[in-house]
Formats: structure tokens, sequence, C-alpha cells
């Protein structure tokens, strides 16, 4: 059956085009992967280009003004979009007319089959879905379990109706829908799930039609089976708390073997911090609260056949650090030592470069010109809000970077806060800012957190997130930050040779933006903010 999509005219798409800019964007589809090049949106529309579509697999061919598609048995076509001389086309409609499920995170556009059917017979299952997606499976024993994982996949809860008692099926993470069959017959299910389809059939036992309490004999294994492959590998438990105190809360998630290296953890933002576990998985998902902590609200736990991830909701930001001990992970969150207030705190600001140091150049503005009048209205925010703040340079002048070290440490400072603005080899390559903190230091790293995710909320500047300085001085790191005996980070505003946020950092209003998000971000570190 043809179906034909006529979506905008040109006069249309010249609209869209000229009333709100294609913007970077990420795709995440079903079974191709996840793609930042060749990307755009308008507003909430996705776009692509051909090329990165037909190395889906996609057969596109241009008609005029729109693209003609011929993907997953169907055949359409959709309107294209020019941008400074590259040609689109409409994914968000696209994914519409094969019955794709489609979300926007963030700036990731989600496309994932919808999982619709589940039909089940004396002698095999099988699963539909809308799009191609990929499958793979796992056995768990006490009790015997049979888990297919499809990835790339939204379950329609409505759709799946009349399954047996001993069949789960669920949302396990954003992107993975799981099937559980919790039966004693399980370790004879067998599945080809080798590539990517709509369909993945199972073949099941005569015995999985019987109910678990009405089995008296032990089911036998295949023969066909690999004893060997029944847990290759790592289970994780339930978190618990070792121990919570006034300043910190100690966690434990214990794994079914050890593990070779420390898991990664990270902020999602200054009050959720996420640890994931490659290689380890959950039999069951967690939501709700953590037991015997004062300081963590929540945990979440979600995962696929790569890994498992661990989320805790805290209650005020806190720094972490991580460890192995034996066959469990230790997570410690911790609060910085601070009175809990800006009132009595001295707080060091340093605008970068400075005199005859003018930093990067572009477009007829110096660096230097852009850190200063940030640093002051950073001052007097801070001042305003009863803190005492100390300026490396308040004129025109440059103090060297072991002046500005001496200048905190011999003031007993607090907080050392270094303002920078960015630049790369080749303009317009690179936009957004970022907020480094020293190597690994915990303190410091939350410090960046909460200043970099009030940062992104105040400056139409895009957000880098929070980068070590051992990413650009692999062994030493930035000597402001490396030399400072308090918790430090430098702020990297935009780039100056990138033409959108040179202009936003050169703005009149600039500055008192940085500054007010900036003061939120260290209130919320100090414990003075949420």
């Amino acid at each position: 059956m043809r179906k034909w999509l006529f979506c905008l005219s040109l006069g249309m798409a010249a609209t869209v085009a000229l009333g709100n800019a294609p913007q970077p964007a990420t795709i995440q589809w079903a079974s191709a992967g996840t793609f930042s090049q060749d990307c755009v949106r308008v507003g909430d529309t996705a776009y692509i280009t051909p090329t990165l579509a037909k190395s889906w697999g996609w057969n596109v061919s241009l008609r005029g003004d729109e693209v003609q598609i011929a993907t997953e048995g169907r055949l359409f076509r959709t309107a294209t979009l020019m941008d400074r001389g590259t040609r689109y086309f409409d994914l968000s409609e696209s994914a519409r007319m094969l019955g794709a499920y489609t979300e926007w995170d963030g700036d990731t556009f989600r496309v994932l089959a919808r999982v619709r059917n589940i039909d089940i017979s004396e002698k095999s299952a099988a699963i539909f879905s809308t799009i191609n997606t990929k499958a793979t499976s796992f056995q768990l024993k006490n009790p015997d379990r049979y888990v297919m994982d499809i990835q790339g996949a939204h379950l329609d809860e409505s759709q799946i109706k009349n399954l047996p008692a001993w069949w789960r099926v669920g949302q396990y993470s954003k992107d993975t829908v799981r099937i559980v069959i919790e039966h004693p017959a399980a370790i004879n299910v067998r599945g080809d799930l080798t590539k990517a389809s709509r369909e993945f059939t199972l073949s099941l036992p005569k015995e999985l039609a019987i109910e678990p309490a009405k089995i008296t004999t032990p089911i036998q294994p295949r023969i066909d089976q690999d004893p060997t492959s029944e847990q290759l590998f790592t289970t994780v438990g339930v978190p618990t708390v070792v121990s919570d105190s006034a300043t910190e809360t100690v966690i434990k998630i214990e794994t079914s073997k050890a593990l070779s290296s420390t898991p990664a953890v990270k902020y999602l933002s200054p009050t959720q911090v996420e640890i994931y576990i490659a290689g380890a998985r959950l039999t069951d998902l967690l939501r709700g609260e953590l037991k015997g902590s004062r300081w963590v609200n929540n945990v979440m736990t979600s995962g696929d056949n790569a890994g498992s991830f661990f989320q805790f909701d805290t209650n005020k930001p806190m720094a972490f650090e991580a460890k192995l001990s034996g066959n469990a992970i230790i997570l410690r969150l911790f609060r910085p030592a601070t009175s809990g207030s800006l009132v009595g705190q001295i707080i060091v600001i340093d605008a970068g470069h400075g005199g005859s140091d003018s930093g990067a150049r572009s477009g007829g503005v110096n660096e230097k010109s852009l850190t200063l009048p940030v640093a002051i209205a950073t001052a007097k925010a801070f001042t305003d809000a009863g803190a005492s703040v100390i300026l490396t340079r308040s004129q025109d002048t440059f103090p060297s970077l072991q002046d500005r070290c001496d200048i905190a440490n011999n003031s007993g400072a607090n907080l050392f806060i270094s303002i920078h603005a960015n630049s790369v080899v080749k303009a317009n390559s690179r936009s957004g800012s970022i907020t480094f903190y020293h190597m690994d230091m915990s303190i410091g790293k939350l410090l960046a957190e909460c200043i970099q995710n009030e940062i992104s909320k105040a400056s139409n500047i895009p957000s880098l997130g929070i980068w070590s300085d051992k990413r650009i001085y692999k062994d030493s790191g930035f000597k402001v930050l490396r030399d400072t005996k308090m918790p430090a980070v430098l702020i990297e505003m935009g780039f100056v040779n990138h033409d959108f946020d040179r202009g936003v950092m050169n703005s009149k209003d600039f500055p008192a933006k940085m500054a007010q998000a900036i003061l939120r971000g260290v209130k919320n570190f100090v414990g003075e903010g949420k």
C-alpha cells in the first residue's frame, strides 16, 4: 500500500527557516543508535539530512521540494528545509508516518518503536513493534526467569492485555521495554534475537502454559542450553545506607561479583547524582525513598544490557566520592564545610587576563574587556548578599597567575572564582559555556556543577557542562585551580570567536545576568539556596 505525505509547501518551509533558525540537535533512533551530526531542530520539529537517513538503510530520493522515503516497508513523502546550503527533511513527521513514539529530552529527539502487541500461543509468542528495534535476552535463577530486553522501544501499555500472570511487561528504562517470564519452564524459552526487526518470535516449551503452582516435577533444561551461559554478567542489589550523619550519607550497593573498576559517577543536576555500573544488570526497578538517609529523598534505577543506572535525588547539593570494597560499591555523599550562609564568607573573584594580556580576541572584542565587567557585577551581587569580596583586579591591570593564587590563599578565602572567555582555532566551530574544576576534586566539582547549572538557565549561550581541567592539561590542570587552597572554579562564559557567543557576552545586560547566576549557584553550594 502506497502512502503519500505532503507536509509543507515551499513557502511554508521557507517561513519556518526564516522565523526560527535551526539549532543543533541529537537524534536517538530506535535500532540505529544516537547521532549528533547532520541533525537540527526548528522549534519542536527535528530534521536530518538524507545522508544520515541513508546510513540507516533508508531509500531517500529528492522530489522537487520534498523527499520520497522508502523504509520499514512503507513509502511516503515529507517536506525539506534548506539551511546554509544543506538540505534536511522532516524527521518528526517521518516518525509519525512510521507509527513511532517520539519525545524531546533536552536537545535529544528520541524516536522509539512502539511495542503494541504480544500474541501467545501454545508453542510460541510473537512480539510486535511499529519500527525495527533490537532485542537481547538472558536467564536468571532462584526463581527461574527468562528476561528479554527490547532496546529502542516504548511500551503501549493499553495494547498489552490478557497475558498469563507469570508474564511481566514494563518500561524498564527510557528506551528499553523488558519482558520477564517467571516460570520453572523459563529455562527452555528460546528466541532468535540476532537481527533488528519489527517482530520477534520466542519458542515456548509446552510446560509454560501450565500455572507454576501446578508443576510438581522439575523441568529439565533443553540439551542445547549452554550451562556456562546462565549468568556471565554481574547483578546489582538494592542500595542500603551504611551510615548517616549531619554532614554525609554513605551508601552501599552490593554486586554479585567484584568489579574490575570503580563505576562512573556524575551530576545530572546539583541535587541529582547518577552512578553507572557498566556490564551490570538489575533484576527489578527501584523507585522510592532511601530509608535511613536524611540527605537522599529518592532513588531510582534504570538500565539496559550494557549497564545499570542508580539516580540519587538529594535535598541539598552534595559532593560525592565512590570506591570499591569487595563485592560492593561504596558511594559517599557529603556536604562542603560551610556555614550555610554567605554572610561572613570571603569570596575571591578573578577577572581573567588584563593589562598587557588581552586574552582571546575576535571581532574587535578582547577577552579581558568581557571578564572585568562580569567580575565587578559579581562582586557587587555577593556583597549585597552579605559576603566579603576581593577582586584580583578591578581595572585593566595584569596580576600574574601566582599573584592571583596568593591573593586568595593569603586572605583565607572560602571560595575562588575565575572568569574567562574561551576560544578555538577555527572561528564559529564551537559554542558554549563551561565551568572547570581541578582534576578530581569532589568539592570543586560540586561548586562547578552548582554554578554551571545556574549559568545554563540565565544565558542564551549553550551549556557544555562541567569539565575537569585535566582535559586541558592532563597532569597539572590550571594553575589558578591547582595552587589555590580553597574550592575553586574557572568559568568559560562562551567562545569569543563564535559570533553568537560573542554577541551575547558583549551585550549590555550580560554582566548582571551572569553575576546573578553565579550568586545563585554559590548560594546553592553553601546551602543558602535550594
